[in-house]
């Protein structure tokens, strides 16, 4: 159970990293 809730939790971060980059780079 923890297991899955931390992957979870990494997808999650990844995705919210990847949108927080892109739209970093679409405003520069």
């Amino acid at each position: 159970m923890v297991v899955i809730l931390g992957g979870y939790a990494r997808v999650c971060l990844f995705f919210f990293w990847l949108c927080f980059c892109s739209v970093l780079l679409f405003h520069v």
